[in-house]
């Protein structure tokens, strides 16, 4: 029980952390990613088969999380 509390704070200090680093869009954004990270470890890790629905679903994500950062990073201003 005490290890699922540490990692429930945890998370919800990693989200607080992005948040405030950015903005909740790019906190769904990151969401995204991760979730095409668990897509892909699947059939690496446990050889699963992979379905041209879940390829389809991982590409698309994929280039959207890409679009998105090619989009915002010249618009966020340089740090001194």
């Amino acid at each position: 029980v005490f290890g699922s509390a540490a990692m429930a704070f945890l998370v919800n200090l990693s989200i607080f952390l992005v948040i405030g680093k950015t903005d909740p869009i790019a906190y769904n954004v990151l969401g995204y990613a991760k979730l095409c990270l668990i897509l892909c470890s699947g059939p690496i890790l446990f050889d699963e088969p992979v379905t041209p629905k879940v390829a389809c679903g991982t590409f698309l994500a994929l280039v959207g999380i890409f679009w998105y950062t090619w989009l915002r990073l010249p618009a966020r201003p340089a740090k001194k």
